[in-house]
């Protein structure tokens, strides 16, 4: 960008009010008026100009539960141009994603070990120091319902939806509250989605963002990613970040457009470049062809047959592999009874219906968690992007 633009969009910036919802409302019509290769010079500017907004929105969450999904979003641009927009806003927030990342990590280990008191406590503590998110939120639900049943998950989630009644985080909360309900099935529960959220008269965008919330599934993957990035970047930064990790997954298992993988690649390069401690940011970079081994953490020297194994199980096409790969880190309980329905499934999979359904309701519900490897060559299955993004009906797993 030239120096002159550049310094038009400073004085623009300069020139405006100081109020963040005033800026918000700016910056959407910037997104639009600048060109896609000025787009990171826009956020720059945005830096130097506006320091309370960029505070307010560069939070790892909110004070309140309400005040997720309250401001509209922004108008979304092509999905090339929101993951280089994504890049150059996270960017700066490497130090606090790394130390979301490290509480997921050890939430995670909680989760897989079967030690499901001590991660509620962890998903509370991070809601406390961090602020809400609906990552939080979603695991939160989760583990109350396989900790205390249909009632506690039911009084917690009246609890939220009061407060935050009529905000769209209310009908969020019932919808994550609804999903998780033990009498109902994943299929039944979507299929409800389905029939009532065009009934609501929301926005389309606010429609595919409820949708992706209540179960990961959206039509027309992967552009439509673009509509969540536009959301979520109003919400927390985890949040943020993680619908751009999975906008990128969902350009390396769907996308054949070079532009908008090139676009992922060079959005992943960013943050790793940054400092995001990230290794699922190194598997997607493989699975858009960056095979550049010596780059990552892990895994140096390597051989090809496992860079293709590691395709074949983030794109959920061999059911024995993941098994394979289950059983050789199955360390706790909750991972062990993973294992164990994979390989009912693999061996016997017109005849698996509970085990499917069980994988995939918990996929649903705990894809928020990353369950794999520090490997970005080896390690179990990936439960974030192979239930999360993928889509999942029965009999596909």
């Amino acid at each position: 960008m030239s120096k002159k633009n550049q310094g038009g969009l400073l004085q623009r910036l300069r020139g405006g009010p100081d109020n963040p919802d005033a800026v918000r409302v700016a910056l959407k019509t910037l997104r639009l008026e600048v060109p896609p290769e000025q787009l990171g010079i826009l956020v720059a500017a945005l830096r130097r100009t506006k320091p309370r907004f960029m505070h307010k929105y560069g939070a790892m969450g909110k004070q309140r539960f309400a005040d997720l999904c309250w401001e509209r979003p922004l108008i979304p641009l092509a999905l090339k141009d929101e993951l280089a927009f994504a890049a150059a806003w996270l960017c700066p927030y490497s130090q606090g994603i790394n130390l979301f990342l490290r509480k997921a990590d050890l939430l995670q280990t909680y989760f897989l070990k079967g030690e499901l008191e001590t991660a509620a406590a962890g998903v509370r503590s991070v809601i406390e120091t961090m602020g809400w998110s609906f990552w939080a939120t979603e695991l939160e639900f989760g583990l109350l319902q396989l900790l205390y049943g249909d009632d506690v998950r039911k009084t917690h989630s009246q609890r939220l939806r009061e407060s935050a009644r009529p905000r769209l985080a209310s009908l969020v909360a019932q919808v994550i509250n609804d999903r998780n309900d033990s009498l109902i099935s994943l299929e039944s529960f979507v299929s409800k989605c389905n029939d009532i959220f065009p009934r609501l008269g929301l926005e389309k965008t606010t429609e595919e963002y409820l949708s992706y919330r209540a179960s990961g599934r959206i039509s027309d993957l992967p552009e439509s990613m673009a509509n969540i990035l536009a959301t979520d970047i109003f919400n927390s930064l985890p949040d943020y970040y993680e619908s751009f990790v999975d906008a990128c997954a969902s350009v390396a298992i769907y996308s054949k457009e070079r532009a908008t993988r090139s676009a992922a690649l060079d959005a992943t390069d960013q943050l790793c470049k940054a400092g995001f401690s990230d290794h699922r940011l190194a598997k997607i970079r493989t699975m858009l062809g960056s095979v550049d081994v010596n780059s990552y953490e892990q895994g140096e020297g390597e051989s090809v047959q496992h860079l293709n194994k590691l395709k074949v199980l983030l794109l959920g096409g061999d059911v024995e592999l993941s098994a394979e790969f289950m059983d050789e880190y199955a360390s706790g309980t909750t991972l062990s009874s993973i294992a164990s329905d994979i390989r009912a499934i693999s061996t016997s999979s017109l005849k698996a219906e509970n085990e499917i359904t069980r994988l995939t309701k918990l996929g649903a519900t705990f894809g928020v968690l990353v369950l794999a490897s520090p490997s970005p060559i080896l390690g179990p299955i990936n439960m974030q992007i192979y239930f999360r993004v993928t889509s999942y009906p029965p009999g596909s797993v």
